[in-house]
């Protein structure tokens, strides 16, 4: 189908329970003719091998790959990009949701050969099924300079790694071994090369689960935190690593020094909040022992 590239879905899961069919759903739901989805299961011992065996024999659309060995988290969504045919590319968790036009606007929005990553309007939920609340989220970079966009990407969240990229440029970037904020570095790469496009009218509907550090880490890869700091210190690192053949050693550090301008941004925001709540805690008590007896 000339007319229509191919687009490669990756959904990397592990233990997707009662997410993953509805999720797999509203992919092969999309109206855009010409898909191909690998679904990489990362040694599920759920009945996510059931549903994925499922869909590839009555769908041919879809690719199952099991891993008998459990891999990292990060492995897997680079399995699923090694594993694309596509000249687009996009991930697919196993508990977001997409509406049906999500790949036919976001491959006209590629149209521009400056783009190397396109991502629809944002709605975010707690439970999984709902349309969730709209999101205003601004990371369309066009526009900026060079140092504009790496600073855009760094102080930001990372929604759009979900979105739709050109997969020779996805596949081109530098990869690092990372738990903590893993997508962030992939995405200051990507803001290095080109350009981030909104393309409006789709929506995607993102799964919010709240995880500690440590439970994201013990999810994730089961491993143990490191603590905040060694965290942001790693993070920092690999940052400077996968732009530094990019952009040179200044771009890199001025990346770098972006992400940790952002840490230091959540770490006063958490120190306010907590000094908010001594206080009330305080003041509560102050009026206790201040009321007649």
């Amino acid at each position: 189908m000339k007319a229509f590239p191919l687009v490669s879905i990756g959904m990397p899961v592990r233990n997707g329970g009662a997410t993953f069919e509805r999720a797999l759903q509203a992919v092969l739901a999309q109206d855009y003719p010409n898909i191909e989805v690998i679904i990489s299961d990362n040694a599920s011992v759920d009945d996510t091998a059931v549903i994925a065996r499922e869909a590839a024999a009555s769908d041919p659309r879809v690719r199952y790959v099991r891993h008998d060995a459990t891999l990292k988290a990060l492995q897997n969504f680079w399995f699923c990009a090694d594993e694309a045919k596509g000249r687009y590319f996009m991930w697919a968790a196993h508990d977001d949701l997409r509406s049906e036009d999500f790949v036919t606007r976001l491959v006209a929005a590629l149209a521009d050969d400056e783009v190397v990553l396109t991502f629809p309007d944002l709605s975010v939920t707690g439970e999984f099924g709902c349309a969730g609340l709209h999101v205003d989220y601004d990371f369309d970079n066009r526009g900026l300079s060079l140092p504009g966009r790496l600073r855009k990407q760094a102080l930001m969240q990372c929604f759009h790694i979900y979105g739709l990229w050109r997969a020779d440029t996805l596949k081109s970037l530098p990869r690092r071994e990372l738990s903590w904020w893993p997508d962030l570095p992939i995405l200051m790469s990507a803001a290095a090369l080109g350009k981030f496009a909104h393309a409006p009218g789709a929506r995607f509907i993102y799964l919010e689960v709240p995880k500690t550090d440590a439970e994201r880490a013990a999810y994730q890869d089961g491993l143990r935190d490191l603590g905040k700091v060694r965290n942001v210190l790693k993070l920092v690192g690999v940052t400077f690593v996968v732009l530094r053949p990019i952009v040179g050693t200044f771009h890199a550090l001025l990346g770098s020094l972006f992400v940790i301008e952002k840490n230091g941004r959540f770490a006063v925001a958490s120190t306010k909040r907590r000094m908010a709540r001594l206080f009330e805690a305080v003041g509560r008590r102050a009026l206790g022992r201040g009321s007649p007896g």
